[in-house]
């Protein structure tokens, strides 16, 4: 199954600051071993939201906001999407991504907006998050 691991942002991040060498060397390494593992499909760093735009559309029209964007909660930093036999062993590849990101890498508090499964499932209450479900590889690879 795949799952997306999202991390959200902070004040730091926000401020377009440069990660660290030893972070990056850190991550890098961990992203190493997911790639040699086979866990690994995808991973992004985000920048801040400063350099980005919101779009939202109403009654058929579009509307772009510029960033920068409030809630640190909301924005994510960055993400991994990763291929595992379960969730309980993606919830360990994202407690070992949290770890070795120490605060460089804040992860959302909420199994539910942290992993999301490739099984599909309805969406919650608006209040909530929706898990979205990702394309499943077929059994013979393609």
């Amino acid at each position: 199954m795949r799952f997306i691991i999202m991390h959200k942002t902070n004040a730091h991040r926000e401020s377009g600051a440069i990660p660290s060498k030893e972070l990056i060397g850190r991550v890098g390494t961990l992203l190493g071993r997911l790639a040699r593992e086979g866990v690994l499909v995808a991973g992004e760093g985000l920048r801040a939201s400063s350099e980005g735009v919101r779009l939202r559309f109403a009654a058929g029209t579009r509307t772009l906001v510029n960033g920068p964007f409030q809630g640190d909660n909301e924005l994510a930093a960055g993400f991994s999407v990763v291929r595992t036999r379960s969730l309980e062993d993606a919830i360990e590849w994202a407690t070992r991504q949290r770890e070795v990101g120490g605060t460089g890498i804040p992860a959302t508090a909420s199994a539910s907006s942290m992993v999301l499964s490739s099984k599909p499932k309805s969406c919650l209450p608006a209040t909530s998050s929706c898990r979205v479900p990702l394309t499943k590889r077929r059994n013979d690879g393609r």
